[in-house]
């Protein structure tokens, strides 16, 4: 799921910060006005893909017991955010500054990502001090 998600935000820059980067009008900008309908729609479109994401963390839980939801919830977010952060980078040429060729940075990053999934899951999603 890391992998799919960097690769799509590196791959799709433009929709990707059409979904994530830029200010654009979101739910609340159209409470009580004739879109209202299509941008709840949206918006629920939008949340159920990241509630896939945690039921799947949930599904991981250690000791084959659930990982609570709002550790999962965490967990995601965490996640997201250094992916996202990446693929910002990336995408605005920033990381050109810190890095040569920042792109080959990208499995390693992955790995790190999946290291955190798997340190979550391992503590069922509670913060561990290390």
């Amino acid at each position: 799921m890391c992998r799919c998600f960097v690769d799509f935000g590196l791959a799709h820059a433009n929709l990707y910060n059409l979904m994530f980067t830029w200010h654009v009008p979101k739910f609340r900008d159209y409470l009580g006005t004739d879109m209202e309908p299509a941008a709840r729609l949206e918006m629920e479109t939008a949340l159920s893909l990241s509630q896939l994401f945690i039921d799947a963390l949930r599904a991981c839980g250690n000791g084959g017991k659930p990982m609570p939801e709002e550790n999962a919830r965490f967990l995601m977010i965490q996640i997201w955010c250094q992916a996202h952060g990446y693929i910002a980078g990336i995408n605005n040429t920033l990381l050109d500054y810190m890095h040569k060729n920042p792109i080959v940075l990208k499995d390693r990053l992955i790995a790190k990502l999946v290291e955190s999934v798997q340190a979550g899951v391992e503590n069922n999603g509670r913060r561990v001090n290390r």
